[in-house]
């Protein structure tokens, strides 16, 4: 009896030390993430996109500044296609084959392998196998009298 009741007051004084703990972190900000600055990030319109786009591409493919234009006008291109009713317009871009154009070969193939790691192909699942077939047992051994 005694055991039981000391058992439920150390749970009891756990819980309570846990719960204190807790306010405790929540008032010091602990653990919390708070976004910077106190405000939400505002989404980016089509153009910073693009030159978000360039520079990421620029740094990591150590593209000229002509490439650099040249990459900007096909992402501008691309993006006016992407936000307009014209789905055609999208498809007769040919994207990829333009990029092969102003990137070198080296160049597309780290695009490619970055596009890769980015947004990996998902793996196909393969079926089960279906069980083997059961032999045909004669219809005479189930007849119901």
């Amino acid at each position: 009896m005694k055991k039981s009741i000391f058992l439920a007051l150390a749970v009891c004084f756990l819980t309570f030390a846990n719960n204190a703990d807790a306010q405790f972190r929540m008032r010091m900000g602990v653990g919390m993430r708070v976004p910077m600055h106190g405000a939400r990030r505002m989404p980016l319109t089509p153009e910073q996109r693009t030159e978000r786009e360039v520079q990421q591409l620029r740094y990591d493919l150590n593209l000229s500044r002509d490439q650099e234009n040249q990459l900007r006008g096909l992402l501008q291109q691309r993006d006016r296609a992407r936000y307009s009713s014209d789905t055609a317009a999208l498809k007769g871009l040919h994207f990829n084959e333009q990029l092969k154009q102003i990137f070198t070969q080296d160049q597309y193939g780290r695009y490619l392998a970055m596009k890769q790691k980015r947004n990996p192909q998902p793996t196909p699942v393969e079926k089960p196998s279906p069980p083997p077939a059961r032999a045909q047992e004669p219809d005479d051994v189930y007849q119901h009298p």
